[in-house]
C-alpha cells in the first residue's frame, strides 16, 4: 500500500469518526429533549435511529421526521405510544394499521378523525376512542352512531354527546333521560317530539331553567313548566313568553330566586308601586 492510499484512508477513516461523533452528539440530544430534532439536519431527521430516540422522549417530534419515517409502522407506533396525538403526522397508510389506531385513540380519542372509514367502524377502536373522549363519537361511522351501547359510554362522560346520536336514538325517552341527568341542557339534541314532552322538560328544567329555552314553544307557554324552570333559575325569565313577564307570581318566583331577574320583567310590572318591594 503507498502512502497516498493509506493517507486518503486514514482521512477518510477520521471524517467517519466526526460522522459518527456528531450523530452520537445527535443522539444524546434527542434522548434528552426530543423537541431538538426540529432543529436538527435533513439527514438527522430520516437517520431512524435518532427519530426513534426523538419519539420516545417526545411523540410529536414526529411532526418533524422525514415522509419516510412518518410512514414506518415501528416509529409512528413508538410515538404514538408516548402521545396519542402524534398520530397526527402519521402516513395516510398507517391510519389504516388498526394497532397503529388503537395505540392512538387510548390516550388521543380524537384521533379517530383522522382514521380510515373502515376503522371509524371498528367498534373496538370506535369503543377506546368514545372511552377517552366523549367527543370522538363524532366521527364514528353512522351505523355505530345507532348503538346504544356506545352512546351510553359517551353519555356517562356528557349529557352532550346526544348530538351525535342516529335520529333513533335522539327519539329514545331512556336514552334522553339519561343525557338529562349528567346536562340538563341536552334538551337541545332531543327529537321535537321529547322536546315537546311535557314530563321529560320538567325534568330538565328542574335541573337547569335555561333549558327552557330549548323546549318547544307550547311548553315555553306553559304555565306549570316555566314556574318550574324560574324557580330553579330565575334569569329564565328571559326565554319566556311576554305574557308571563307580566305574571306577578311568576317574576315573584324569578326575583326569590335571583334578583337580576327584575329586568327582565315587563315594563308594566316595573312601573308598579309594589314591584320593587317583591
Amino acid at each position: 500500500m503507498d502512502s497516498t492510499t493509506s493517507g486518503e484512508m486514514e482521512r477518510a477513516a477520521k471524517r467517519q469518526k466526526k460522522v459518527d461523533d456528531d450523530r452520537q452528539l445527535v443522539l444524546g440530544y434527542v434522548r434528552n429533549d426530543g423537541r431538538m430534532l426540529k432543529y436538527e439536519s435533513d439527514e438527522s431527521k430520516n437517520d431512524r435511529d435518532v427519530v426513534t430516540a426523538a419519539v420516545a422522549q417526545y411523540g410529536k417530534a414526529l411532526e418533524w421526521t422525514s415522509i419516510n419515517l412518518q410512514n414506518d409502522g415501528e416509529v409512528v407506533m413508538t410515538a404514538v405510544k408516548n402521545n396519542g396525538k402524534a398520530f397526527e403526522w402519521a402516513s395516510d397508510a398507517l391510519r389504516g394499521d388498526r394497532d397503529v389506531v388503537l395505540t392512538a385513540v387510548e390516550t388521543w380519542g380524537m384521533a379517530l378523525e383522522l382514521v380510515s372509514p373502515k376503522l371509524q367502524n371498528d367498534r373496538s377502536v370506535v369503543m377506546a376512542a368514545v372511552k377517552q373522549d366523549f367527543h370522538a363519537l363524532e366521527w364514528a361511522s353512522d351505523k355505530l352512531k345507532n348503538e346504544q351501547w356506545l352512546l351510553l359510554i359517551a353519555l356517562a362522560q356528557d349529557g352532550d354527546a346526544l348530538q351525535w346520536a342516529s335520529a333513533r336514538l335522539k327519539n329514545n325517552r331512556k336514552i334522553v333521560r339519561v343525557a338529562l341527568a349528567k346536562d340538563a341542557l341536552a334538551l337541545q339534541w332531543a327529537s321535537d317530539d321529547l322536546r315537546n314532552d311535557r314530563k321529560l322538560v320538567l325534568t330538565a328544567v328542574a335541573k337547569d331553567g335555561f333549558a327552557l329555552f330549548y323546549s318547544t314553544k307550547l311548553l315555553q307557554d306553559d304555565r306549570g313548566v316555566v314556574m318550574a324552570a324560574v324557580k330553579q333559575n330565575g334569569l329564565a325569565l328571559n326565554y319566556t313568553n311576554p305574557l308571563f313577564k307580566n305574571d306577578v307570581g311568576i317574576v315573584k318566583a324569578a326575583m326569590k330566586q335571583n334578583r337580576d331577574a327584575r329586568e327582565y320583567a315587563s315594563l308594566d310590572l316595573q312601573r308598579r308601586s309594589f314591584f320593587w318591594s317583591m
